[in-house]
């Protein structure tokens, strides 16, 4: 709740999948508009209904994209960006749930390798979307907080902070751009 107390009124989604985060979000706050981006045209198609289902399709836009690879910088600025990015280590794939180890596509849940290549990438690129005074909220693995946060505040984020989940594990890292400032990235 801490991470969304600042009014949006413009949200990109990176990564989207079902369009859970920016659906609700959309339908939370009656005139924000977005962009939800994902790899998989499925997603993308599963999102898109579910936009619909909720009244927010026309206030949603889709696109296939890597990211922000086909995201215009036209498009910025955005209030918000939000990402659940593939975040599990490699190594801690066998120990996932099987029913979301078998469930969920391999894509979602990993990268391959520490779980953390995500964050760079959007780090990398965030700096051309983001207004200034935006707010850039990330889903972490629990054991991924101070690495992730560390993460933000070199790429020049402010407030950055760790929230947790009702049962006290760190499941987000959210920081600001600085209010008078952008950063090139």
């Amino acid at each position: 709740e801490e991470a969304l107390s600042q009014d949006f009124n413009r949200i990109l989604d990176l990564g989207t999948g079902t369009g859970c985060i920016a659906v609700t979000l959309l339908a939370e706050r009656k005139g924000a508009t977005g962009v939800a981006t994902d790899v998989s045209q499925d997603a993308l198609d599963v999102a898109q209904a579910n936009a619909k289902a909720y009244n927010v399709d026309t206030r949603l836009r889709f696109v296939r994209s890597d990211w922000f690879a086909s995201v215009p910088p036209s498009e910025a600025p955005f209030d918000l960006i939000i990402s659940n990015p593939p975040y599990i280590a490699e190594s801690e794939m066998a120990d996932l749930a099987p029913d979301v180890r078998e469930w969920e596509p391999r894509l979602a849940l990993t990268d391959g390798a520490d779980g953390l290549s995500a964050y760079k990438t959007i780090l990398e690129g965030f700096g051309s979307y983001l207004a200034p005074g935006g707010r850039l909220i990330l889903e972490i693995g629990f054991a991924q907080g101070e690495a992730v946060a560390d993460l933000l505040l070199s790429k020049g984020l402010e407030a950055v902070q760790v929230g947790t989940d009702l049962g006290g594990r760190a499941r987000i890292v959210f920081g600001s751009v600085p209010k008078h400032a952008s950063i090139r990235t």
